[in-house]
């Protein structure tokens, strides 16, 4: 059977994931460019299936989030937890920044369905309709609008937690690469300036969740440093160039 708007025989992502980790494990241990070359053509299949627009006719804030196959109407399903560090390792090994800011993205919406008041704007049918801190595993299953349900921990809020404290622990708050002089913003701030000074990289980071904080800065040696941020506003950070 193939779909009808595609094509082409039913594919889910699933097995798109487990080919691109595998490869950068390949890769990992052995050195060979061919590994890589072929995590990249599996991330490039994986992409596809990344929500990266927002649609109109859903009562939630889609961006970022992963659909399940092209047989399925299942948006932001818990499985975008698993393929965000992925993404984040893919970076590191490749220097591609896309990869970076789409596992941001996707581990970002694995909160979205998750049932706290901070989600009413976001997901206004879901925020308050479990006990406070679950999370269904996808949002309109059967393909429509409203729909959703919860399966188990690990494929909800467990999963999503779980991600985020791995991203934490490897890349902080803050992830400057100054190898390649490239920043990015993990915790609910963003990377609004990078250069070059004689100390260093220097960067701007913008805070954007609206209250003052704390995050880590964490350079690609893995050099770990605090930084003060104050709500909406741009704090900035010199990185030496041998952290």
């Amino acid at each position: 059977m193939k779909g009808p708007y595609t094509g082409i025989l039913p594919h889910n992502i699933l097995s798109a994931y487990w080919t691109a980790h595998t490869l950068l494990k390949a890769f990992k241990l052995s050195g060979l460019q061919k590994y890589l070359n072929g995590a990249v053509e599996a991330f490039d299949i994986l992409n596809f299936y990344q929500q990266v627009w927002n649609p109109p006719w859903l009562d939630i804030y889609a961006f970022g989030g992963f659909g399940v196959m092209i047989t399925d109407g299942e948006w932001n399903d818990a499985r975008q937890a698993v393929f965000a560090p992925a993404y984040l390792d893919a970076y590191r090994l490749t220097g591609i920044a896309e990869y970076f800011e789409r596992g941001i993205a996707a581990l970002r919406a694995a909160f979205t369905l998750m049932a706290i008041p901070e989600n009413k704007k976001v997901s206004p049918l879901t925020w308050n309709v479990l006990p406070t801190g679950l999370c269904p595993e996808n949002f309109a299953h059967p393909g429509y609008d409203g729909v959703f349900a919860r399966s188990d921990s690990d494929w909800g809020e467990a999963g999503a937690l779980s991600a985020a404290a791995l991203v934490e622990n490897t890349y902080g708050g803050v992830y400057v690469d100054t190898a390649r002089e490239k920043a990015f913003g993990t915790d609910g701030c963003r990377v609004s300036s990078l250069g070059k000074t004689a100390r260093g990289v220097r960067s701007g980071v913008t805070e954007q969740l609206g209250y003052s904080r704390s995050v880590s800065v964490v350079t690609n040696k893995g050099k770990r440093r605090k930084l003060n941020l104050i709500a909406d506003r741009t704090a900035s950070v010199v990185i030496p160039a041998n952290d």
